[in-house]
């Protein structure tokens, strides 16, 4: 059989085949707008319970990773006052407190206080605390998405962990994007990236549980990175919705020498 009559009998059989292919019956997701998906997707967290949030309590543990080599850190905790307004989604908002610890060894703390932002060492260097500002706040953006003054738009679908997912840009007031992924089946928040000082900052969400009181949808883990790097595996073992925190928790400083 010579080539040219291989390559014509090839392009006759494609052709015959690629019709029927295209033509054979493929399920269609319901085609929605950005602000349907996100309005499911707010549902889907447990609506206003979840989007009024006044504060959250986890408790769990973590891999960190610095240049590849895993710290672990048996207890991982954070504590959040959610804003009651957004304006500029990757800035301090709020109150944040997040601890880690190993044995009986502090790896770290970071707090902001709604003025300051703070370390393990007490007040930061302003420089540096807008720097991890910019690259630690910015889930935030989902929960205000559906106010006034924010724009949503599609961004191509794709797939979070084997799952199909719907992407959104949301750009809050300020000008400033947040790109979610959202299930395309649960509509659980799957994941969040924005740019940030330090690179791409990608946090990935799953192992989800339902809180009961006061019926809220809480991902079990999150995995974080930079640039495409993992930099932390967090598993929140426990959370706690809605529950007081004092003005005191989010102001740090160094550990006061015990009196001669």
């Amino acid at each position: 059989m010579s080539v040219l009559y291989r390559a014509a009998l090839i392009s006759f059989v494609l052709g015959l085949l690629i019709p029927l292919a295209c033509s054979a019956e493929v399920p269609k997701r319901e085609a929605l707008t950005a602000r349907q998906i996100m309005d499911r997707a707010t549902a889907a967290a447990g609506g206003d319970a979840w989007r009024l949030a006044s504060t959250i309590r986890l408790q769990g543990d973590a891999t960190l990773y610095r240049d590849g080599r895993a710290v672990a850190a048996d207890d991982y905790r954070m504590y959040r006052v959610y804003p009651r307004a957004l304006d500029a989604a990757h800035t301090t908002t709020g109150k944040f407190r997040l601890d880690a610890q190993r044995a009986d060894a502090l790896l770290f703390s970071i707090s902001y206080d709604g003025e300051q932002m703070y370390d393990q060492n007490g007040p930061m260097d302003p420089a540096a605390a807008e720097r991890l500002a910019a690259s630690s706040f910015g889930y935030s953006a989902a929960r205000f998405a559906l106010n006034d003054g924010f724009e949503l738009s599609r961004m191509p679908d794709d797939e979070i962990d084997g799952r199909p997912g719907h992407f959104l840009r949301v750009r809050d007031p300020s000008g400033t994007d947040t790109l979610f992924g959202i299930d395309a089946d649960s509509y659980a928040i799957r994941l969040v990236a924005w740019d940030t000082p330090q690179g791409w900052h990608q946090r990935t969400y799953s192992d989800f549980y339902w809180l009961d009181k006061p019926g809220f949808l809480q991902p079990g883990r999150v995995r974080l990175y930079y640039d495409g790097i993992k930099t932390a595996d967090i598993n929140w073992r426990t959370a706690q919705v809605d529950t007081p925190m004092a003005d005191e928790l989010f102001i740090l400083g160094p550990p006061q020498k015990p009196a001669p």
